[in-house]
Protein backbone atom coordinates (compact mmCIF):
# COMPACT_ATOMS: atom_id res chain seq x y z
CA UNK A 1 0.00 0.00 0.00
CA UNK A 2 1.19 3.35 -0.93
CA UNK A 3 0.87 5.98 2.06
CA UNK A 4 0.43 9.73 1.02
CA UNK A 5 1.16 11.85 4.59
CA UNK A 6 -0.10 15.22 4.59
CA UNK A 7 1.41 17.46 7.45
CA UNK A 8 -1.48 20.09 8.15
CA UNK A 9 -4.71 20.57 8.31
CA UNK A 10 -5.69 24.17 6.91
CA UNK A 11 -7.37 25.29 3.89
CA UNK A 12 -4.73 23.74 1.75
CA UNK A 13 -4.21 20.44 3.67
CA UNK A 14 -7.82 19.92 4.24
CA UNK A 15 -8.30 20.66 0.33
CA UNK A 16 -5.58 18.41 -0.76
CA UNK A 17 -6.77 15.25 1.35
CA UNK A 18 -10.33 15.35 -0.02
CA UNK A 19 -9.13 15.99 -3.64
CA UNK A 20 -7.03 12.84 -3.52
CA UNK A 21 -9.63 10.67 -1.32
CA UNK A 22 -11.77 11.39 -4.90
CA UNK A 23 -8.65 10.71 -6.91
CA UNK A 24 -8.32 7.33 -5.24
CA UNK A 25 -11.94 6.12 -3.72
CA UNK A 26 -11.70 3.21 -5.33
CA UNK A 27 -8.22 2.08 -4.83
CA UNK A 28 -7.45 0.11 -1.78
CA UNK A 29 -3.98 0.60 -2.87
CA UNK A 30 -3.47 4.10 -1.54
CA UNK A 31 -3.74 5.53 1.96
CA UNK A 32 -4.12 8.82 2.68
CA UNK A 33 -2.74 10.29 6.31
CA UNK A 34 -3.46 13.85 7.75
CA UNK A 35 -1.71 14.44 10.36
CA UNK A 36 -2.67 17.96 12.56
CA UNK A 37 -2.11 18.63 16.15
CA UNK A 38 -5.46 20.46 16.63
CA UNK A 39 -9.16 18.65 17.31
CA UNK A 40 -10.67 21.12 15.04
CA UNK A 41 -10.51 23.42 12.20
CA UNK A 42 -10.45 26.84 13.18
CA UNK A 43 -11.94 28.96 10.29
CA UNK A 44 -9.40 32.08 10.11
CA UNK A 45 -11.61 34.17 7.97
CA UNK A 46 -14.15 33.72 10.26
CA UNK A 47 -12.03 34.47 13.41
CA UNK A 48 -12.05 38.37 13.54
CA UNK A 49 -15.91 38.23 13.12
CA UNK A 50 -15.66 35.86 16.28
CA UNK A 51 -13.49 37.88 18.54
CA UNK A 52 -16.60 40.05 19.39
CA UNK A 53 -19.65 37.58 18.78
CA UNK A 54 -20.40 34.52 19.65
CA UNK A 55 -19.62 31.98 16.72
CA UNK A 56 -17.67 29.43 18.71
CA UNK A 57 -20.40 27.09 17.55
CA UNK A 58 -19.60 27.57 14.34
CA UNK A 59 -15.65 28.99 13.72
CA UNK A 60 -14.36 25.55 15.44
CA UNK A 61 -15.13 22.76 12.93
CA UNK A 62 -14.57 18.75 13.79
CA UNK A 63 -12.08 17.19 11.79
CA UNK A 64 -13.99 13.76 12.18
CA UNK A 65 -15.73 13.45 8.92
CA UNK A 66 -13.23 14.60 6.46
CA UNK A 67 -12.34 11.40 4.75
CA UNK A 68 -15.54 9.37 3.53
CA UNK A 69 -13.65 6.24 3.67
CA UNK A 70 -11.91 4.54 7.12
CA UNK A 71 -8.88 3.63 5.28
CA UNK A 72 -7.99 7.49 5.44
CA UNK A 73 -7.32 8.86 8.86
CA UNK A 74 -6.60 11.99 10.31
CA UNK A 75 -3.85 12.02 13.22
CA UNK A 76 -3.82 14.43 15.95
CA UNK A 77 -0.34 14.81 16.85
CA UNK A 78 2.65 17.35 15.93
CA UNK A 79 5.42 16.46 13.50
CA UNK A 80 9.10 16.90 15.26
CA UNK A 81 11.07 16.21 12.50
CA UNK A 82 11.22 13.37 8.86
CA UNK A 83 13.65 12.30 7.15
CA UNK A 84 13.38 10.23 3.54
CA UNK A 85 11.20 7.27 4.57
CA UNK A 86 9.03 8.84 7.63
CA UNK A 87 7.72 11.51 9.82
CA UNK A 88 8.64 11.23 13.44
CA UNK A 89 5.96 12.58 15.91
CA UNK A 90 5.41 14.02 19.39
CA UNK A 91 2.81 10.97 20.41
CA UNK A 92 1.84 7.65 19.84
CA UNK A 93 -0.60 7.02 17.22
CA UNK A 94 -3.71 4.62 17.91
CA UNK A 95 -1.73 1.96 15.43
CA UNK A 96 0.90 2.25 18.90
CA UNK A 97 3.59 4.28 17.01
CA UNK A 98 5.36 7.56 17.14
CA UNK A 99 6.35 7.35 13.51
CA UNK A 100 4.39 6.93 9.97
CA UNK A 101 6.44 5.54 7.00
CA UNK A 102 5.40 7.33 3.64
CA UNK A 103 5.84 7.00 0.20
CA UNK A 104 5.17 10.87 -0.51
CA UNK A 105 4.76 13.79 2.04
CA UNK A 106 3.11 17.07 1.89
CA UNK A 107 3.98 19.75 4.06
CA UNK A 108 1.06 22.49 4.39
CA UNK A 109 1.03 23.63 7.52
CA UNK A 110 0.52 27.23 6.31
CA UNK A 111 2.38 30.26 8.90
CA UNK A 112 1.68 31.37 12.19
CA UNK A 113 -0.61 34.60 13.29
CA UNK A 114 -2.19 36.15 16.03
CA UNK A 115 -5.34 35.80 17.79
CA UNK A 116 -8.14 35.88 17.03
CA UNK A 117 -7.47 35.54 13.21
CA UNK A 118 -5.37 31.94 13.96
CA UNK A 119 -6.38 29.86 17.52
CA UNK A 120 -3.58 27.87 18.07
CA UNK A 121 -4.84 25.37 21.27
CA UNK A 122 -5.09 22.13 20.51
CA UNK A 123 -8.08 20.76 21.86
CA UNK A 124 -11.71 22.34 20.80
CA UNK A 125 -12.53 23.46 24.49
CA UNK A 126 -9.36 25.19 24.75
CA UNK A 127 -9.46 27.28 21.90
CA UNK A 128 -13.28 28.30 22.59
CA UNK A 129 -11.78 29.54 25.98
CA UNK A 130 -9.44 31.74 24.84
CA UNK A 131 -11.90 33.05 21.95
CA UNK A 132 -14.26 34.47 24.71
CA UNK A 133 -11.20 35.61 26.82
CA UNK A 134 -10.44 37.59 23.87
CA UNK A 135 -14.21 38.71 23.58
CA UNK A 136 -14.88 40.01 27.02
CA UNK A 137 -11.71 41.78 27.36
CA UNK A 138 -12.83 43.50 24.04
CA UNK A 139 -15.92 43.96 25.46
CA UNK A 140 -14.69 45.91 28.57
CA UNK A 141 -12.18 47.77 26.44
CA UNK A 142 -12.07 51.40 26.30
CA UNK A 143 -9.42 52.39 23.72
CA UNK A 144 -8.39 49.11 21.50
CA UNK A 145 -4.94 49.71 19.59
CA UNK A 146 -4.53 47.69 16.93
CA UNK A 147 -1.28 47.21 15.17
CA UNK A 148 -0.57 46.48 12.14
CA UNK A 149 -2.47 47.66 9.20
CA UNK A 150 -2.70 44.67 6.54
CA UNK A 151 -5.92 42.76 5.47
CA UNK A 152 -6.18 41.15 9.10
CA UNK A 153 -5.83 44.98 11.16
CA UNK A 154 -8.38 46.42 8.78
CA UNK A 155 -10.82 43.53 9.01
CA UNK A 156 -10.69 43.57 13.05
CA UNK A 157 -11.17 47.32 13.13
CA UNK A 158 -14.35 47.05 10.68
CA UNK A 159 -15.88 44.19 13.19
CA UNK A 160 -14.93 46.45 16.32
CA UNK A 161 -16.78 49.40 14.82
CA UNK A 162 -19.55 46.39 13.51
CA UNK A 163 -20.43 45.44 16.85
CA UNK A 164 -21.03 48.97 18.18
CA UNK A 165 -19.84 48.69 21.65
CA UNK A 166 -20.84 52.30 23.39
CA UNK A 167 -18.07 54.64 23.47
CA UNK A 168 -14.61 52.29 22.69
CA UNK A 169 -12.30 54.06 20.69
CA UNK A 170 -10.54 52.26 17.86
CA UNK A 171 -6.61 53.14 16.57
CA UNK A 172 -4.93 51.38 14.15
CA UNK A 173 -1.39 52.37 13.88
CA UNK A 174 0.97 51.08 11.29
CA UNK A 175 4.57 51.51 10.31
CA UNK A 176 4.24 51.86 6.46
CA UNK A 177 3.11 54.99 4.62
CA UNK A 178 0.77 52.86 2.91
CA UNK A 179 -2.00 50.44 4.12
CA UNK A 180 -1.29 46.61 3.15
CA UNK A 181 1.52 46.17 1.11
CA UNK A 182 2.07 47.62 -3.06
CA UNK A 183 2.53 43.98 -4.45
CA UNK A 184 -1.27 43.67 -3.92
CA UNK A 185 -2.97 46.86 -2.55
CA UNK A 186 -3.39 49.58 -5.08
CA UNK A 187 -3.00 53.11 -3.94
CA UNK A 188 -6.47 54.01 -4.50
CA UNK A 189 -7.42 50.89 -2.17
CA UNK A 190 -5.36 52.11 0.47
CA UNK A 191 -7.17 55.74 0.28
CA UNK A 192 -10.97 54.27 -0.05
CA UNK A 193 -9.59 51.85 2.94
CA UNK A 194 -8.31 54.48 5.48
CA UNK A 195 -11.27 56.87 4.10
CA UNK A 196 -13.77 53.50 5.23
CA UNK A 197 -12.13 53.54 8.71
CA UNK A 198 -11.55 57.74 9.55
CA UNK A 199 -15.18 58.44 8.13
CA UNK A 200 -16.17 55.01 11.36
CA UNK A 201 -14.35 57.14 13.82
CA UNK A 202 -11.63 55.01 13.10
CA UNK A 203 -7.79 56.97 14.25
CA UNK A 204 -5.28 55.96 11.38
CA UNK A 205 -1.69 56.58 11.70
CA UNK A 206 0.38 55.27 9.13
CA UNK A 207 4.62 55.44 9.03
CA UNK A 208 4.10 55.39 13.13
CA UNK A 209 5.54 53.14 15.66
CA UNK A 210 4.70 52.41 19.17
CA UNK A 211 6.83 51.10 22.03
CA UNK A 212 5.16 47.84 23.20
CA UNK A 213 5.20 45.89 26.99
CA UNK A 214 7.90 43.86 27.02
CA UNK A 215 4.85 40.90 27.98
CA UNK A 216 3.93 41.71 24.30
CA UNK A 217 6.27 39.67 22.84
CA UNK A 218 4.85 36.40 21.44
CA UNK A 219 1.70 37.32 22.66
CA UNK A 220 -1.84 38.08 20.81
CA UNK A 221 -3.52 40.66 22.78
CA UNK A 222 -2.23 42.91 25.57
CA UNK A 223 -3.67 44.45 28.47
CA UNK A 224 -0.96 47.07 29.12
CA UNK A 225 -0.10 47.45 32.76
CA UNK A 226 1.34 51.32 32.85
CA UNK A 227 -0.19 53.92 30.01
CA UNK A 228 1.51 53.27 26.11
CA UNK A 229 3.42 56.33 25.96
CA UNK A 230 3.67 58.65 22.92
CA UNK A 231 3.47 56.90 19.77
CA UNK A 232 7.25 57.73 17.26
CA UNK A 233 5.33 60.50 15.71
CA UNK A 234 4.02 62.04 19.07
CA UNK A 235 0.04 60.36 19.06
CA UNK A 236 -1.67 59.98 22.36
CA UNK A 237 -1.93 56.46 23.18
CA UNK A 238 -1.78 56.54 27.21
CA UNK A 239 -5.65 55.84 27.38
CA UNK A 240 -5.17 52.68 25.54
CA UNK A 241 -5.98 49.56 27.50
CA UNK A 242 -5.78 46.62 24.79
CA UNK A 243 -3.30 46.07 22.53
CA UNK A 244 -4.43 43.47 19.43
CA UNK A 245 -1.45 42.39 17.60
CA UNK A 246 -1.89 42.42 13.77
CA UNK A 247 1.18 42.11 12.49
CA UNK A 248 1.14 39.28 9.52
CA UNK A 249 1.98 35.80 9.75
CA UNK A 250 4.93 34.22 10.04
CA UNK A 251 6.26 30.93 8.89
CA UNK A 252 7.28 28.36 11.83
CA UNK A 253 9.60 25.93 10.14
CA UNK A 254 11.07 24.05 13.65
CA UNK A 255 10.56 20.61 12.21
CA UNK A 256 11.71 21.48 8.83
CA UNK A 257 14.76 22.89 10.10
CA UNK A 258 15.24 20.19 12.85
CA UNK A 259 14.85 17.71 9.36
CA UNK A 260 16.27 19.33 6.46
CA UNK A 261 17.82 23.03 6.67
CA UNK A 262 18.89 23.22 3.34
CA UNK A 263 14.76 22.97 2.84
CA UNK A 264 14.47 26.79 3.99
CA UNK A 265 14.90 29.81 2.37
CA UNK A 266 16.74 32.82 4.58
CA UNK A 267 12.95 34.17 5.16
CA UNK A 268 12.16 30.50 6.24
CA UNK A 269 10.00 29.61 3.82
CA UNK A 270 10.13 26.44 1.83
CA UNK A 271 12.12 26.24 -1.11
CA UNK A 272 9.94 24.89 -4.07
CA UNK A 273 10.01 23.58 -7.44
CA UNK A 274 6.84 24.87 -10.27
CA UNK A 275 6.29 21.35 -9.72
CA UNK A 276 5.38 22.63 -6.23
CA UNK A 277 8.00 19.32 -5.33
CA UNK A 278 10.37 20.67 -2.53
CA UNK A 279 13.78 22.26 -4.15
CA UNK A 280 16.03 19.71 -3.24
CA UNK A 281 17.58 16.73 -5.00
CA UNK A 282 17.37 14.11 -2.05
CA UNK A 283 13.46 14.41 -1.79
CA UNK A 284 11.50 13.96 -5.45
CA UNK A 285 8.53 13.26 -3.32
CA UNK A 286 8.08 15.79 -0.93
CA UNK A 287 5.51 18.76 -2.29
CA UNK A 288 4.65 21.57 -0.25
CA UNK A 289 1.27 23.51 -0.88
CA UNK A 290 -0.40 26.80 0.87
CA UNK A 291 1.35 30.01 2.95
CA UNK A 292 4.41 28.23 3.97
CA UNK A 293 5.75 27.64 -0.21
CA UNK A 294 7.99 30.35 -0.46
CA UNK A 295 5.92 31.72 -3.75
CA UNK A 296 6.15 35.09 -4.88
CA UNK A 297 2.84 35.81 -4.58
CA UNK A 298 0.11 36.95 -1.74
CA UNK A 299 -1.03 34.46 0.89
CA UNK A 300 -4.28 33.75 0.20
CA UNK A 301 -6.77 30.73 1.31
CA UNK A 302 -8.13 29.85 -2.32
CA UNK A 303 -5.40 30.12 -3.96
CA UNK A 304 -3.80 27.09 -1.67
CA UNK A 305 -7.20 25.08 -2.07
CA UNK A 306 -7.60 25.75 -5.53
CA UNK A 307 -4.22 26.93 -7.14
CA UNK A 308 -1.87 24.49 -5.38
CA UNK A 309 -4.21 21.81 -4.62
CA UNK A 310 -4.58 20.28 -7.77
CA UNK A 311 -1.12 20.48 -9.51
CA UNK A 312 -0.20 18.67 -6.00
CA UNK A 313 -2.66 16.31 -6.25
CA UNK A 314 -2.09 15.69 -10.34
CA UNK A 315 1.23 15.43 -9.76
CA UNK A 316 1.35 12.99 -6.83
CA UNK A 317 -0.93 10.66 -9.02
CA UNK A 318 1.31 10.82 -12.07
CA UNK A 319 4.12 9.69 -9.87
CA UNK A 320 2.20 6.83 -8.27
CA UNK A 321 1.57 5.26 -11.50
CA UNK A 322 5.03 5.66 -12.49
CA UNK A 323 4.49 8.88 -15.04
CA UNK A 324 7.50 11.29 -15.54
CA UNK A 325 5.24 14.45 -16.92
CA UNK A 326 4.55 16.89 -14.21
CA UNK A 327 2.28 19.70 -14.01
CA UNK A 328 3.81 23.33 -13.27
CA UNK A 329 1.74 25.81 -10.67
CA UNK A 330 1.13 28.74 -12.38
CA UNK A 331 -0.08 31.40 -10.35
CA UNK A 332 -3.32 32.93 -10.75
CA UNK A 333 -5.03 36.29 -11.06
CA UNK A 334 -4.68 38.33 -7.68
CA UNK A 335 -8.03 38.49 -6.03
CA UNK A 336 -8.17 39.76 -2.88
CA UNK A 337 -11.46 40.61 -0.52
CA UNK A 338 -10.94 42.71 2.62
CA UNK A 339 -13.60 43.11 4.81
CA UNK A 340 -15.13 46.44 7.10
CA UNK A 341 -18.24 44.33 9.10
CA UNK A 342 -21.26 42.54 7.63
CA UNK A 343 -22.04 45.06 5.14
CA UNK A 344 -18.71 46.41 3.79
CA UNK A 345 -15.36 45.95 2.29
CA UNK A 346 -13.57 46.32 -0.61
CA UNK A 347 -13.08 43.97 -3.95
CA UNK A 348 -9.76 43.60 -5.46
CA UNK A 349 -9.90 42.46 -8.74
CA UNK A 350 -7.17 42.72 -11.71
CA UNK A 351 -6.50 45.44 -13.97
CA UNK A 352 -7.71 47.80 -11.29
CA UNK A 353 -10.83 47.21 -11.00
CA UNK A 354 -12.06 47.75 -7.44
CA UNK A 355 -15.66 46.80 -6.05
CA UNK A 356 -17.12 48.67 -3.00
CA UNK A 357 -18.99 47.59 -0.13
CA UNK A 358 -22.56 45.72 -1.91
CA UNK A 359 -20.69 43.33 -3.94
CA UNK A 360 -18.29 42.72 -1.16
CA UNK A 361 -21.15 42.12 1.01
CA UNK A 362 -22.47 40.13 -1.32
CA UNK A 363 -19.75 37.73 -1.95
CA UNK A 364 -18.05 37.48 1.08
CA UNK A 365 -18.58 40.16 4.39
CA UNK A 366 -21.70 38.98 5.17
CA UNK A 367 -21.23 35.12 5.69
CA UNK A 368 -17.71 34.60 5.95
CA UNK A 369 -17.93 31.47 3.88
CA UNK A 370 -19.10 29.79 7.42
CA UNK A 371 -21.97 27.36 5.83
CA UNK A 372 -19.14 26.52 2.74
CA UNK A 373 -16.42 24.95 5.39
CA UNK A 374 -19.21 23.05 7.34
CA UNK A 375 -20.05 21.39 3.92
CA UNK A 376 -16.05 20.93 3.11
CA UNK A 377 -15.32 19.20 6.20
CA UNK A 378 -17.76 17.17 5.07
CA UNK A 379 -20.06 18.44 8.10
CA UNK A 380 -23.61 19.08 8.46
CA UNK A 381 -24.30 22.91 8.61
CA UNK A 382 -25.40 24.25 12.09
CA UNK A 383 -28.60 25.13 12.83
CA UNK A 384 -27.72 29.08 13.52
CA UNK A 385 -26.52 29.19 9.36
CA UNK A 386 -29.16 27.93 7.94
Amino acid sequence: MKTIVIVGGGYGGVALAKALEKQHHSDDSVRILLIEAKSHFYHTVGGLRAAVQDLDDVVFIPYANVFTSSRHQVVHATVNRFDKKAVYLDSVTQDGGDQIAYDFLVIATGTNYAAPARIECAEMDQGKQQLQQIRQQIKQARHVLIVGGGPVGIELAGELKDANLKDQQVTLIHSQSQLGHPSYMPLKVHHKLVHLMTSHGIQVLLDDKVDLPPSSSGTMVVVPSTPLATSHKGADLSSVDLIVMATGNRPSPQWIQASVPDLLQSDNYVKVKPTLQVDHPDFPNLFVLGDIAGLDEAKLAYRAANGHTPVVAANINTLLTNGTHLKEYKKGIDIMLITFGKSNGVTILPWGIVLGGWMSSLIKSKTLFYDRYWKELNQPVPNSLK
